[in-house]
């Protein structure tokens, strides 16, 4: 018996374009599922067994608003038992670069994800692109961040695996802060973070 598949696209929601950053790139659940779909349609089962931590529900939730948002669409094949599998849309498939570059030198999707829905971190990260900062540099170069929340995110970003703390001993303790060997290789850094010019 053939399958012949039925297709049905979920429909882009209102106001996805308004954020800076769609919903499903600041969560490490619908990044991982764009990810394993990258590689090509596949089955729920699939989908579960390749994406450690991910529940059934979680992932038919993500799948759900994933559709919603025009990027990923179900193939239902005729016959019995019903078989449903899922692909990227062209529109899905689109985000390859943005996906693989907030993803690439090993990033977790949970980094990503925190970093994405933080307003400091970027800003942050991409102060200490240029070179290592001590805290008031960075403080007076961010602008408007007070002291303990640039701790907190500095803190934040070193248990990510991001920031290293440098502690020198000349002329008295200076503390500063400098990229990992991660970060400085993270294509989202060298590209999708920068601040846009318009």
């Amino acid at each position: 018996m053939a399958l012949s598949p039925v297709t049905r696209v979920g429909r882009p929601s209102a106001g996805a374009e308004e954020a800076p950053w769609p919903s499903y790139l600041m969560c490490k659940w619908s990044l991982s599922i764009l990810l394993a779909l990258l590689q090509g349609q596949q089955r729920p089962s699939t989908l579960l067994r390749s994406i450690p931590g991910l529940t059934r529900k979680v992932l038919y939730e993500r799948l759900r608003t994933l559709q919603g948002d025009g990027l990923v669409e179900a193939v239902a094949w005729e016959g019995y038992p019903l078989r449903v599998e899922y692909r990227l849309t062209p529109r899905g498939v689109a985000l390859r670069p943005v996906v693989e570059a907030l993803l690439g030198n090993g990033v977790s999707p949970l980094v990503v994800g925190e970093v994405l829905k933080c307003k400091w971190m970027r800003d942050i990260l991409l102060q200490l692109r240029a070179r290592p900062h001590r805290p008031s540099e960075l403080k007076k170069a961010l602008g408007g961040i007070s002291n303990k929340v640039l701790a907190q995110r500095l803190a934040k970003l070193e248990a990510l695996g991001l920031v290293q703390r440098q502690v020198e001993a000349e002329r008295g303790l200076r503390v500063r802060y400098a990229l990992t060997p991660q970060a400085q290789g993270w294509p989202a850094l060298k590209t999708l973070l920068l601040p846009s010019t318009g």
